[in-house]
């Protein structure tokens, strides 16, 4: 058995929720985007752009790990400000709305979080390809540098970096309705996703055209390389964001050994 450094966890989630508040109070009301390593300053946006369900998330934990009421109602106030990205054609919303609607609903019980949280687990279900691959959309929102927003969306584009948030969604939406096919959905999305995409540690596809017939190869248009990019590769929507994928429909994560400990069920 694989033995792990004992890791003071209570410690680091406080350290890391006072980071939160940190950051919360640099932004305000607007969302925390990028910080200038050398100005230390914080670029926002006045949507959340593609991650502010990472954003209500990390106020809803910050309130609880340290017992502050305040964090809280703002993590409540701005689940509610992201309702309008339910109709956008966007693969973020499964961000968006699992990490928001859903899991504000658990906190609070407000029934019309659950309802914004079921209705966006429709939308991208209803948009997957017949190969079970989830699309980036047409309406892909994502501000590559200060002031510029861009689309980069096709309706045959997938990404890495949906199979994660898509996924917990899906289970979430399945444990809600008890309906079949956001499971079936969810394993279909995760297999072309593994099985298509080649990865290897040091290296992954993170973007690529997926043929809508089924067996066909895809198509690489961005791969993530060891260096600078590689923290990309690592990340949430990267391999651990697979393992995570992967434990909760019921797969055995397929992880290079060196990160096997990020992705253990």
């Amino acid at each position: 058995m694989t033995q792990h450094p004992k890791v003071d966890l209570k410690a680091a989630l406080d350290g890391l929720s006072r980071q939160v508040c940190n950051i919360r109070d640099h932004v305000g009301i607007k969302w925390p985007y990028l910080r200038d390593i050398d100005t230390t300053q914080w670029d926002t946006t006045f949507d959340g752009d593609w991650c502010a369900g990472h954003w209500i998330e990390c106020l809803r934990i910050a309130s609880e790990q340290l017992d502050l009421p305040e964090l809280a109602a703002d993590a409540d106030r701005r689940t509610s400000q992201v309702y309008g990205f339910l109709l956008r054609d966007d693969m973020f919303r499964g961000h968006r709305f699992y990490y928001g609607a859903a899991r504000q609903f658990h906190r609070t019980k407000n029934l019309r979080h659950r309802d914004a949280a079921l209705a966006a687990a429709w939308a991208l279900r209803t948009t997957a390809l017949p190969t079970g691959a989830m699309p980036i959309g047409t309406q892909v929102q994502v501000r590559l540098s200060p002031g510029v927003n861009t689309s980069r969306g096709a309706n045959n584009r997938v990404a890495v970096d949906n199979v994660h948030p898509a996924i917990m969604l899906d289970w979430w939406a399945a444990r809600q309705t008890g309906d079949s096919r956001f499971v079936e959905g969810a394993r279909r999305h995760l297999d072309i996703s593994t099985s298509r995409w080649p990865i290897s540690f040091g290296k992954m596809v993170q973007r690529g055209s997926l043929s809508t017939t089924p067996h066909l190869p895809v198509k690489r248009l961005e791969s993530l390389l060891r260096s600078a990019q590689a923290m990309r590769g690592v990340g949430p929507g990267g391999l651990p964001g697979l393992s995570v994928a992967s434990c909760v429909v019921g797969r055995k994560p397929n992880m290079p050994p060196i990160l096997t400990p990020l992705g253990e069920c």
